[in-house]
């Protein structure tokens, strides 16, 4: 990994693995990738979403997702691959055409592990930043309409429903970065 920041997390976030640090991906990172992915379908399948079923997220995947040009990101605690997201600077595919004017968050991702530490909100925090950053506007994120509890996170994260693709399969949210 390259690029590392340390998360600004109060040390209750943190929990006792100590810095939560987040940094590029590289194509070494593939395979802990798909495990993430891998490990937040089997949690959201046993609940009876099928947003991500284990496997569905290819290494051939993530490496192409790191070749295109998206920012890959890894989380590690204490070592350990703990979260990911992804930045993209366009999403034509779920959003449409639009002016340059947003970042769009895609795949967060966090580990078990660390579920219900704040890591999901800090993540997007730091996103939004990075976003306003370089003089955009709105922080976009799309997820799984037919997950109540996933759109009531975000919204409790200050994301605000701005319709669905047209499928009906995705809910789109955008708040300010």
């Amino acid at each position: 990994m390259s690029e590392s920041t340390v998360l600004p997390l109060s040390s209750r976030e943190r929990g006792p693995g100590g810095e939560v640090i987040l940094a590029r991906a590289t194509a070494a990172d593939a395979a802990t990738l798909v495990a993430l992915y891998d490990e937040a379908g089997t949690w959201l399948m046993a609940r009876g979403l099928r947003q991500w079923q284990p496997g569905w997220y290819t290494t051939a995947m993530a490496l192409d997702s790191l070749r295109t040009g998206h920012e890959v990101y890894l989380v590690r605690r204490a070592g350990e691959p703990v979260g990911k997201l992804t930045l993209q600077w366009d999403d034509t595919e779920m959003w449409g055409e639009r002016p340059p004017d947003a970042g769009y968050v895609h795949g967060l991702c966090v580990s078990r592990a660390v579920a219900g530490l704040g890591l999901g909100a800090a993540l997007l925090n730091w996103a939004g930043e990075r976003v306003a950053a370089r003089g955009r506007r709105w922080l976009r994120l799309d997820c799984m309409a037919a997950n109540p509890a996933l759109r009531a996170y975000y919204e409790r994260q200050g994301f605000v429903y701005r319709g669905e693709t047209e499928d009906g399969w995705a809910a789109l949210y955008e708040r300010p970065a």
